[in-house]
């Protein structure tokens, strides 16, 4: 069986250049983010024809549906997770602190 990634925050700027870089070497991929999956524009692992065969995508919030998050990979058995999923912007960390600190604390604790 061939190495199989888990990519949680696979949309994000980071996570999704880091799906093309696994996609690319010929790597089966499960993609996790909280938002519905961009244009692909925004997602360079879309702008070749590998993702077709080997990504499969799973719109999964850390906070909200972390029972599903584990459904997935006993499903799927991944070898590796890595883990891009964070809030990071700092000007609107200020306006409610408390999500951040939710998705980038506790969610991780969780997981």
């Amino acid at each position: 069986m061939a190495d199989r990634f888990l990519v949680i925050g696979s949309n994000s700027f980071s996570g999704s250049h880091f799906v093309e870089h696994l996609l690319e070497q010929g790597y089966e991929v499960i993609g996790v983010s909280r938002s519905p999956e961009l244009h692909s524009v925004f997602l360079p692992y879309k702008w070749s024809g590998a993702f077709n065969e080997r990504f499969r995508f799973f719109q999964i919030d850390l906070n909200h549906d972390l029972d599903e998050l584990l459904s997935v990979i006993k499903q799927h058995k991944p070898t590796y997770i890595i883990n891009f999923a964070a809030q990071g912007m700092v000007a609107q960390s200020w306006q409610t602190p408390e999500h951040w600190y939710q998705t980038n604390v506790v969610a991780q604790v969780k997981l």
